[in-house]
Parts: C-alpha cells; sequence; structure tokens
C-alpha cells in the first residue's frame, strides 16, 4: 500500500534465535498511516475538506470574487501536484492508468485557467483515494481481529517452577503451561495433560475437540476444560494462525482475471478518450468543449471500481472467518452450482442444546435433567451448558455438587450427598 508506514509489535524470538518481527506481512497490512496524517485526519480528507469549502466559497459568493479565485489557484495547483506524480509515474513504468487521464484533464484545466474545473476534478479523485482508503482500513480490522487472538503474555515451565514472560521470549523446545480459557500461544505437542478446545478459529469446527497427551495443538485454540502442558514446536510467523494472515494478505493482492480484464478496458478507453478529445479539439477548436469531454471521462471509478469490490469481499469474508487465497477464486464461485460440505460442525454456530430426553427403567425425565444439571454445574463445556439451559427452561431446580471433577474429552464425576453422578461423553 502507498504511503504507509509498517508497524512493529512485539517482536518473536525465531528458530536462530533471532528476533524476528510479529507479522512481517500482517503489519503491512495494518500498516498505521502515521506519514498521511494532518491533525489526527488523513491527507486525503484534508485536502477533499479543502477543495469542498473552495467550491462552496465558489457557489456561494460568500467571499470576495477575488479572494475566492486566488484560493481556488492555490488549492486547486496543491491538489494536482500528486495527481500528476502520479499520472508520470505510471508513464514511467509503461502503464496507462485513470490517474493518466485525470492528469491530462488537470493540465488542460489549468492551461485554460477554469479553476473551478480544476476544483471540481481533484474532489472526484481525491475521494476516490479516500473511498480506498476505507475500504483498506475496514480489511485491516479483519487481520486486527485476527492478532488479538495472540496472548500477549504466557506461562513457561522453568527448572525452578512456572514463570510468566512476554510471548517473545518463547523458544523451540520450551514447555507451555495452557489453563482454562486461555489461547494456545504456539504449534506444538502436548506434553501433560487433556483439555476440549475450541479451534473454530483455524478451523472451521465449532464443536470442543478432546485432546489428550501427544496431540498436536495449534496457535488461538481456546481451552473450554482442562489444562495442558505444550511443548513448543512452532513459534512467531511458523505458527498456523501467521500462515492465515499472511494467507488473508496473499489473497488481497492476487488479481482475479476479471480484474485484468478491466486493467485492460481502462487502458484502451484512456486512449479512446485521448483521440477523441484531439480530433474533437482540431474540429470544433473549442476548449471548453474539450474540457468538457475530459471532466465527464477522467472518473476514477472504471480503475477502482473492481479491485475495490474484490478487496471489499475478500476483508468482509475474513471477518467472518472465511478466507479465500485470492480474487481467482472468489471469481469462480459465479461458476459454483453445488457445494457438498462433508465435515460436522463446520456450518453451524456450535451453540448446542437439548433436543430430546431418553429415560430407562424407573427414572423420569425431570429426574434425569436434574441430576445431570448438578453434575454438569461448573463445567465450561458447551453441552454441559445447553444441560443447564434445558433444565431452566423447564424450570427444574438442581442443586451445587459437593464435589465435582472433570475429565476432559471424557465427561464428569460429581458427589451429592446420597449418590454420586456420572456423565459421560
Amino acid at each position: 500500500m502507498k504511503n504507509k508506514k509498517i508497524f512493529t509489535p512485539t517482536p518473536y524470538r525465531s528458530n536462530n534465535g533471532e528476533s524476528d518481527k510479529l507479522t512481517d506481512d500482517a503489519c503491512l497490512i495494518l500498516g498505521h498511516q502515521r506519514n498521511n496524517k494532518v491533525w489526527g485526519f488523513t491527507k486525503d480528507s484534508f485536502i477533499f475538506a479543502t477543495l469542498f469549502l473552495a467550491l462552496i466559497f465558489y457557489f456561494t459568493n460568500f467571499l470576495p470574487e477575488k479572494f475566492t479565485n486566488y484560493f481556488l489557484i492555490i488549492v486547486g495547483v496543491l491538489a494536482t501536484l500528486p495527481v500528476i506524480f502520479n499520472a508520470l509515474l505510471s508513464l514511467k513504468n509503461r502503464k496507462l492508468n485513470v490517474d493518466l487521464l485525470g492528469g491530462i484533464a488537470l493540465v488542460a484545466s489549468v492551461w485554460a485557467q477554469e479553476w473551478s474545473s480544476v476544483v471540481f476534478i481533484n474532489l472526484m479523485i481525491t475521494s476516490s483515494r479516500i473511498l480506498d482508503d476505507y475500504t483498506e482500513d475496514n480489511t485491516r480490522n479483519a487481520i486486527e481481529k485476527l492478532l488479538k487472538l495472540h496472548p500477549k503474555k504466557v506461562k513457561i515451565r522453568r527448572p525452578g517452577g512456572i514463570i510468566e514472560e512476554e510471548i517473545s521470549k518463547i523458544k523451540l523446545g520450551d514447555i507451555v503451561v495452557v489453563e482454562l480459557g486461555e489461547r494456545v500461544p504456539v504449534d506444538g505437542m502436548i506434553e501433560d495433560g487433556e483439555a476440549s478446545i475450541d479451534q473454530s478459529s483455524l478451523t472451521g469446527e465449532s464443536e470442543p475437540v478432546a485432546k489428550f497427551k501427544g496431540d498436536k495443538v495449534f496457535s488461538s485454540a481456546l481451552i473450554v476444560s482442562g489444562n495442558l502442558e505444550v511443548r513448543t514446536e512452532k513459534v512467531g510467523k511458523d505458527t498456523t494462525l501467521e500462515k492465515i494472515i499472511n494467507l488473508v494478505k496473499s489473497s488481497q493482492k492476487s488479481k482475479a482475471q476479471i480484474s485484468t480484464i478491466a486493467d485492460k478496458f481502462a487502458t484502451w478507453y484512456i486512449i479512446a478518450t485521448i483521440l477523441m478529445v484531439v480530433v474533437v479539439y482540431f474540429i470544433f477548436k473549442n476548449t471548453d468543449l474539450v474540457l468538457a469531454l475530459l471532466l465527464v471521462a477522467c472518473a476514477d471509478d472504471i480503475a477502482v471500481a473492481v479491485p475495490l469490490s474484490f478487496l471489499v469481499s475478500i476483508g468482509r469474508l475474513a471477518r467472518r472467518g472465511i478466507i479465500v487465497k485470492g480474487g481467482d477464486f472468489l471469481e469462480g464461485f459465479t461458476k459454483v452450482k453445488l457445494v457438498w460440505v462433508d465435515k460436522t460442525g463446520t456450518l453451524t454456530k456450535g451453540k448446542l442444546k437439548v433436543h430430546k430426553v431418553v429415560m430407562w427403567n424407573e427414572y423420569k425425565e425431570e429426574e434425569v435433567v436434574r441430576l445431570a444439571a448438578e453434575a454438569e454445574f461448573f463445567s465450561e463445556h458447551p453441552s454441559a451448558k445447553a444441560i443447564i439451559k434445558y433444565a431452566n427452561q423447564n424450570k427444574i431446580n438442581f442443586e451445587k455438587p459437593l464435589k465435582f471433577k472433570e475429565s476432559p474429552g471424557g465427561g464428569v464425576v460429581a458427589w451429592r450427598q446420597d449418590k454420586k453422578i456420572v456423565v459421560g461423553k
């Protein structure tokens, strides 16, 4: 992105022990516009406001005519400079873009001393840049949400005991302790413990997955129940979450075939417009007519519309946890007629509920639900919450158990005064 500085968050340690920037590619997307700020506003916003104000003065005669004309000239010329610069840059790179056509219209308007036209053309071009930046900002929000899945501090088991360290201190082979309600900060293998984890941020599976000693776990997975000790195998940009962030970035850079076609159309459009203007000038010798044609033809929407549509689509999908590899894949959806999904839980929200209660022997439904709710009282598992919600909805009273033990992936055991209650998986 142009005119963006790279923001560098807390560094990780790479495999060779050297400091490595956290999510280098993600930071490029996040790129805070520090150089593009004027008193808290972007430069383009400041230019837009000034141009708009100049036109208001011009059409309302709010200020003396002489002062208004000077204001139009100064504002128009200053706003024209970046457009001319981009136009010359495109010529240097042997590319034709809409800035070139806008630059020609602006030069012609300046030459004819049509200052209101200069300001108006710049207003349109600046509006396009603001829209572009706004769309990119919205897309960066998706990356920021992914970055929030990184814990800032972690618990690491050292020879002297468990200590809390900055995430940058993690090295390969370290034993990371992850407790209930925390997110796994690294990719690794479970060294000790067992837990149910929510890894929907990575796989899309809404239901928690049971993990035991020897199983693999990935960064950003949430511990729903239990505790784990994980031996670190991947840190920093090598983790699964970092690769997803990089995937979002690369997908935004990827151009679809339709975007390429639009670029070609814009090129021929510019050539045709320039030829038309030359012909009209030689036939009618009317500068005002030429300026009118350039003014109508120099709008930025042709070159901006298609890339922006893909950028917006990919960004909105990313905020909903759907990663699209690039514009080509997004365009491919137009040819899709049937989607076949063979993965339980991927398309659901993970909001479990009790559908039916089946009893055996002499037990009644109310008693079964009451006992299950008492056993699950202290559990954070989605199944437990669904049982307790069902009991409350049906106004079934239940008490806290005297003792409680949960086996992640297995079930719970609770004790009350007269009996032990076991609820299996």
